[in-house]
């Protein structure tokens, strides 16, 4: 029983931050057409250009990693949080990967093992922008 305990347990977890993180890239998405609503489109449109190279470098370190679906999870939760928080702190400016960058080691930090952070080090400094 204590097995399953842990199996349900577990569960609701992963169910959580999967639920979060969707909801914090709705809402990222939101305050995106709210930026370009405001007639910023070329900012916009750069903040979608540095956002489609950021997943695609993303999707690449979660492969070269070895991430497990909690890893990614819980590391898309904290990123999302991130740029809610500058978003809501920054209305006029745009949270480019320059910013991203700087804050993806310490939420990398907390979600990967040692041997996964050593080699994200090593992966980071290849794959830099």
């Amino acid at each position: 029983m204590s097995r399953l305990s842990k199996i349900i347990g577990l569960s609701i977890v992963v169910a959580s931050a999967a639920f979060i993180s969707r909801v914090l890239r709705s809402e990222q998405r939101s305050a995106t057409k709210n930026l370009s609503n405001k007639g910023s489109d070329e900012n916009a449109n750069k903040a979608k250009t540095e956002e489609n190279e950021f997943d695609t470098r993303t999707q690449k370190m979660y492969k070269d990693l070895s991430m497990t679906e909690s890893q990614k999870e819980r590391y898309e939760a904290s990123i999302s949080a991130l740029k809610n928080d500058w978003v809501k702190n920054n209305p006029n400016e745009i949270f480019d990967n320059e910013k991203l960058l700087s804050e993806e080691d310490k939420s990398l930090s907390a979600v990967l093992d040692e041997v996964q952070y050593g080699m994200y080090r090593d992966w980071a400094k290849k794959y830099a922008y």
